[in-house]
């Protein structure tokens, strides 16, 4: 991401296999609240950016990293 993190919790890990296409996915969440730098996009990656967590539906998400948020938010948790 080009940023130099300078602290994060770890808030939940979730594992995926999409029955379809035989991939196993995984996604680690980390609350980060100090940074240092400028996001930039991986070579894995379209675009990176910073976006209000109510309007996740709208950047084409994958459905598990979707779930994910979406179950954390659910519980209470305000990103």
């Amino acid at each position: 991401t080009g940023l130099i993190i300078n602290g994060a919790k770890q808030l939940v890990t979730s594992e995926w296999i999409d029955p379809v296409d035989e991939i196993h996915y995984i996604d680690i969440l980390f609350e980060v609240c100090d940074f240092d730098g400028e996001p930039k996009a991986g070579s894995d990656m379209a675009s990176l950016q910073f976006v209000d967590a109510g309007h996740l539906a709208d950047y084409g998400l994958a459905p598990y990293t979707y779930k994910t948020i979406s179950d954390l938010i659910k519980i209470g948790y305000h990103f």
